[in-house]
């Protein structure tokens, strides 16, 4: 690997998060998907972080319209607390 292409390994390892956020100037950007392009470790993160980000963002979206999570999160573990509490007090 080329000195050059090293710096832009390690320039686009420590930005991809940036990256994802959109949080990168116009330049900077371009260089990382210049980078991750070409790059057969920085591709498949860059990839795999878009998707995993559109992923929580839909996930967001469906469960604010819904319910919400955190209710159905508390509710079951006060389930699993209420029956733990019945198990114990059924021991001889």
């Amino acid at each position: 690997m080329r000195f050059r292409e090293r710096l832009d390994h390690r320039f686009a390892q420590r930005h991809m998060s940036d990256f994802v956020d959109g949080a990168l100037s116009g330049r900077r950007r371009r260089r990382l998907e210049r980078h991750a392009d070409a790059c057969p470790e920085c591709g498949p993160l860059r990839g795999a972080l878009v998707r995993l980000v559109g992923e929580l963002r839909r996930l967001r979206t469906s469960v604010t319209t819904e319910r919400g999570i955190a209710p159905l999160v508390v509710a079951r573990i006060r389930g699993c607390d209420a029956a733990r509490r019945r198990r114990r007090r059924s021991r001889p």
